[in-house]
């Protein structure tokens, strides 16, 4: 594990945390990292990695961050947490081939262009577990994407991918395209504004989008 306390760091050529084994970086204190447009990939090739912005940090310049890469064992997750704590890429994938969660809280934000939950589960050439879920909870904290927020696949080819998105307790999510649920034959896409079926009571957060797009009308996708 490492811990990045206050201080500013540059890297060209991206980062792999957790990678077919167990690793952890966490930004404290103001730390910043640029990454000058090179990727970030949280848990992969079976391995668990876990990256945290908390207290005002702030990762900036990733051409994408992958959260839950492969194989189909692994998990990721991405936390920001705190006011001024906040991460900015081009894309995001949470879950592609394996579980990912993304978790913003007490004022974090999250920018990006263009973000996928479930990319890749079981499709016809491969048999993945792309499963992402991404909580967004408390006044102020914000996911922020300017083009689509995809829940579950990303074709409308057979997959299995699933995407589940929870805003709650105040917290917004803006999308300036769409938020796209259960895209791929056979994807299952959940939006809950408050609390999640099942679980206890929260107030509701903000949906911030032109429009809410739930599968399609062909009885293969889940959309709820």
């Amino acid at each position: 594990s490492m811990v990045i306390d206050g201080r500013d760091i540059l890297t060209s050529t991206g980062a792999e945390i957790g990678r077919a084994g167990t690793g952890s970086v966490t930004l404290t204190n103001g730390a910043t990292w640029e990454l000058n447009n090179s990727f970030i990939q949280i848990g992969l090739d079976g391995g668990t990695g876990v990256l945290n912005v908390y207290n005002g940090s702030k990762i900036t310049g990733a051409a994408e961050l992958r959260v839950g890469e492969f194989y189909e064992t692994g998990e990721g997750l991405l936390t920001i947490d705190g006011a001024n704590s906040s991460v900015t890429t081009n894309v995001i994938t949470v879950g592609d081939q394996n579980h990912g969660k993304l978790i913003i809280t007490n004022g974090g934000v999250l920018s990006a262009g263009y973000m996928n939950h479930g990319f890749t589960g079981v499709t016809d050439n491969v048999a993945r577990n792309g499963f992402g879920e991404t909580w967004v909870d408390g006044a102020g904290s914000t996911l922020d994407v300017t083009g689509a927020i995809n829940l579950g696949g990303f074709s409308n080819a057979n997959n299995t991918g699933r995407g589940i998105l929870t805003v709650s307790n105040g917290a917004t999510v803006k999308s300036g395209s769409l938020i796209r649920l259960a895209y791929d034959n056979g994807s299952t896409g959940i939006l809950n504004i408050g609390g999640a079926q099942g679980e206890a009571e929260q107030a509701a957060g903000k949906i911030d989008a032109p429009r809410i797009w739930l599968g399609n009308t062909n009885g293969q996708k889940t959309a709820i």
